[in-house]
């Protein structure tokens, strides 16, 4: 039936991949792996992932830098909805969903990026991106300038507080973020996952120079799971929803 649950693993910034239980998905930086990831860190065929009758289970293939479920390493692991495989700097999330939600979700992500990609296309001298967070997510913002290749500096601006992310060829590399009165500061990662928190402010993209060390390395697929995560665990906390993100794009 169309309703029914299926498993599926999100691997930004491709399609979800619906998993069949009869079949083994071999994940690594080698061409012939269903999941390809392109990536030194990752062995030519780093990893295995194959259904045991009760659920999916990884597997590791002797890699030279090891597969890692929610942060831990791993040898051979049980997954269940909502495990994040990382594998060098690509991580993957199996989920547990109606098809056709999968589909619906991907199709209108990829209607939203595809607008604000013609936004930027259109303003290239100005960067191209302007917004307010109320109507477009900081998330998606960060999509759209990976998917553009883009390198500059997003400035944020919300009540009392302000701060950048800086990109270059679309990834994040550094952030800060402070109020304005300089009571607390943030850095990097902790400040980039503030800015994903924030529900009002503006944001602007400048096209600028960023030839500074990186001082994040993650992917920035990595940084919006984590970020969204830890939103999550605070509205729960809070007694909202959780919202969830979706950190796929066409």
């Amino acid at each position: 039936m169309a309703d029914e649950l299926a498993y599926f693993v999100d691997w930004y910034p491709n399609k979800p991949v619906e998993l069949k239980r009869d079949k083994v998905y071999r994940l690594g930086r080698g061409g012939g792996n269903e999941f390809f990831l392109p990536d030194y860190h990752a062995s030519r065929v780093h990893a295995e992932l194959r259904w045991n009758g009760s659920a999916f289970v990884l597997k590791d293939l002797n890699s030279s830098n090891g597969t890692f479920v929610n942060g831990e390493q791993v040898t051979e692991r049980e997954l269940k909805p909502g495990d994040e495989i990382q594998i060098g700097s690509h991580v993957l999330r199996l989920r547990a969903e109606s098809p056709a939600r999968v589909a619906e979700e991907f199709e209108r992500q990829c209607r939203e990026v595809q607008e604000w990609q013609t936004v930027i296309s259109r303003r290239p001298a100005e960067g191209g991106l302007s917004g307010t967070i109320k109507d477009v997510r900081l998330s998606e913002v960060l999509q759209v300038l990976e998917s553009g290749r883009k390198t500059g500096r997003l400035s944020i601006a919300s009540a009392g507080a302000e701060g950048s992310i800086y990109v270059k060829d679309g990834r994040v590399v550094a952030a800060d973020f402070s109020t304005t009165d300089g009571s607390r500061t943030l850095a990097d990662h902790e400040a980039v996952y503030s800015m994903l928190a924030l529900d009002e402010g503006v944001f602007e993209f400048f096209g600028e120079d960023v030839s500074f060390e990186p001082r994040i390395r993650e992917s920035t697929q990595s940084l919006l799971i984590e970020g969204m995560r830890r939103l999550d665990e605070m509205r729960r906390a809070e007694g909202f929803p959780a919202g969830g993100a979706d950190t796929q794009r066409c």
